[in-house]
C-alpha cells in the first residue's frame, strides 16, 4: 500500500507533470488536417511571409476576413521554417504557448498558495476541453492567453508585494497582447485595473503602473507595424481591421452569423469545460459569489477572483460570442477551483459530495464507450473502451482513497486518471480522426498530382 502510494506522489512531480503535459500539447498535432478555414488561413499567410520574404503584409486566398496584428503569424512563420509547412509545424507555436502558459500557472500559483495548490491548479487548467482544443489549433488563442496570463499575474503581484518587475512584466505582457491580437487585451488589462481600483483593499497601488507613460511605449510596436502597413496600402488593411475588429462589434453588430449567443453563455462553456471537475468548479463560483465581502480579507484570493469576473462578465452581456472570448478567466477559475479542492477535501461532507461526482462520470464514461462507437466506427473499440476506462480507475481509486482519510492522495488520483484519460485519448483516438476530415485536402492533392502547374481551377457543386 504504502509503495503504491510512493509511486503516486512520484508521479505529482513537477518535472513528471510538466513532461506529460508537453507529451499532451503536442501528440497527434500533425495527424489531423487543418480545422475549419481559421487554421489554413493563419498557415497560409505565415507560408506565404516565409516565401516572399516580406513578414510585413498579409496575404493568401480566402484569407481577408482572417487579418490580424502580426506576432501570430510570425511566430506560424517561424515554427514553419523549424519544423516544416505541414500541420504540426504550423500549430507547434500554440502548443508552445500554451505549455508557458501552464508554467506561468504553476510558478506564481505556487507563491500565492502552496506547491501542491498551484500543480493541481496546473493539471486541471491543462485537462479542462476549452483549454486542450486551444493548445492544438494553429489559432491567435493559445498565445494570446499566454500574454492575458503573464499580465494578470504581473498586477495581482503588483498589489502584493508593490515591486518594480512586476510592472515591467505587466506592460511587456500587454505589448506582446497586443501585437496578437490588439483589443482582447486592452479590454481585459483596462477592466481589471479598474475593478482592483473600486473593489481592492489595497487599490491605490494600480497607479504604480503608470499608464499614463507605460501604455503609449508599450503601444508603440502596433503603431510602428501599422503605420508601415498603411503605407503599402494606402490604409486599406487597417481601416478595415478598426472597422471589422472593434466599431462594429463596439456598435453591437454579430459581425459573423452564427457567433453569437444568449447571457450565460460563457458559463455553459465552463461547465462543459470543467466537466471533470464539476463539484470544485460549481463549489467555487458559490463561495466566491456568495462571500465577496469576505474575500477582501485574503486579498490574493479576491484578485484571482476579480480576475475571473474581468475575463468573462463582460462577453456575457455582447451579443458576439465564441467559447474562446471569455478564454482570460480560465486560468482564474483553475486556481479558484483548485485552491477549493484543496482546501475542502478533509471535510466529510466533501466525500458525499465526491461520491456522486464520481457516479456522475462513471457513468458518463460507461455511456462513452457504448455510444463513441457506433459514431466512430472506423476507430479500433480496444482503443475507445481503454480510454474511456482510464478515468473510472481513476475516480474509484480516489473514492477509496477518501475512505481511508487519503485526501491529499484521492486528489492525485483524480487528476491523473483525468489526465490520463486525455493523454490516451489524443495518443488513441485523436491522430485516427484525421481521415474524417482530410475531404479537402485530399481534393488538393489529387488536383495537385493530376494537373500541370498554373492551371485553372474550378470547383463547384
Amino acid at each position: 500500500m504504502q509503495k503504491n502510494l510512493t509511486i503516486l506522489e512520484s508521479l505529482t512531480n513537477p518535472f513528471v507533470i510538466f513532461s506529460l503535459l508537453a507529451v499532451l500539447l503536442l501528440a497527434g498535432n500533425s495527424a489531423v488536417p487543418f480545422f475549419d478555414q481559421d487554421e489554413p488561413a493563419y498557415a497560409l499567410m505565415a507560408h506565404n511571409m516565409n516565401q516572399g520574404g516580406d513578414y510585413l503584409t498579409q496575404q493568401g486566398t480566402w484569407t481577408h476576413i482572417h487579418k490580424k496584428p502580426p506576432l501570430h503569424l510570425w511566430l506560424v512563420a517561424a515554427s514553419q521554417k523549424v519544423f516544416g509547412n505541414h500541420e504540426f509545424g504550423s500549430r507547434f507555436s500554440s502548443s508552445f504557448f500554451a505549455w508557458f502558459t501552464l508554467l506561468l500557472i504553476y510558478l506564481y500559483g505556487r507563491k500565492l498558495f502552496s506547491e501542491r495548490t498551484a500543480m493541481v491548479s496546473t493539471v486541471i487548467c491543462a485537462t479542462t476541453v476549452l483549454f486542450l482544443g486551444i493548445s492544438k489549433l494553429c489559432l491567435t488563442d493559445a498565445t494570446l492567453l499566454f500574454f492575458e496570463t503573464w499580465m494578470a499575474f504581473s498586477v495581482v503581484f503588483l498589489m502584493r508585494s508593490e515591486r518594480w518587475y512586476h510592472v515591467l512584466t505587466f506592460w511587456i505582457a500587454f505589448a506582446g497582447g497586443v501585437l496578437v491580437k490588439g483589443p482582447p487585451i486592452i479590454l481585459f488589462g483596462g477592466l481589471l485595473c479598474i475593478a482592483l481600483l473600486i473593489f481592492h483593499p489595497n487599490r491605490w497601488r494600480v497607479f504604480r503602473l503608470h499608464p499614463w507613460f507605460f501604455m503609449p511605449l508599450a503601444l508603440l510596436p502596433l503603431f510602428w507595424w501599422g503605420y508601415a502597413y498603411w503605407q503599402l496600402d494606402d490604409g486599406e488593411t487597417i481601416n478595415w481591421m478598426l472597422d471589422f475588429y472593434i466599431f462594429k462589434r463596439a456598435a453591437g453588430e454579430k459581425v459573423i452569423n452564427g457567433q453569437g449567443g444568449i447571457p450565460g453563455y460563457f458559463f455553459l462553456v465552463f461547465l462543459v469545460s470543467f466537466f471533470f471537475y464539476i463539484r470544485g468548479f460549481l463549489t467555487a463560483l458559490f463561495r466566491s459569489f456568495s462571500q465577496f465581502m469576505k474575500l477582501r480579507q485574503s486579498p490574493e484570493i479576491f484578485s484571482i477572483f476579480l480576475w475571473m469576473l474581468c475575463g468573462w462578465l463582460f462577453y456575457e452581456f455582447v451579443n458576439s460570442k465564441l467559447p474562446t472570448y471569455a478564454l482570460a478567466s480560465l486560468p482564474a477559475i483553475s486556481l479558484l477551483t483548485g485552491h477549493t479542492i484543496m482546501t475542502q477535501a478533509d471535510r466529510k461532507w466533501n466525500k458525499r459530495l465526491s461520491g456522486i461526482e464520481g457516479a456522475f462520470i462513471i457513468i458518463a464514461m460507461i455511456a462513452g464507450i457504448i455510444i463513441v462507437p457506433k459514431y466512430l466506427p472506423e476507430i479500433p473499440f480496444w482503443r475507445i473502451a481503454v480510454t474511456f476506462t482510464i478515468p473510472i480507475i481513476g475516480f474509484s481509486m480516489r473514492q477509496w482513497l477518501l475512505q481511508t482519510h487519503r485526501p491529499r492522495h484521492s486528489t492525485y488520483a483524480h487528476l491523473l486518471g483525468v489526465g490520463f484519460f486525455w493523454l490516451a485519448a489524443v495518443c488513441l483516438i485523436y491522430p485516427l480522426l484525421g481521415g474524417m476530415f482530410d475531404s479537402s485536402k485530399e481534393i488538393a492533392r489529387q488536383i495537385d498530382e493530376q494537373t500541370r502547374p498554373g492551371t485553372k481551377i474550378v470547383l463547384s457543386k
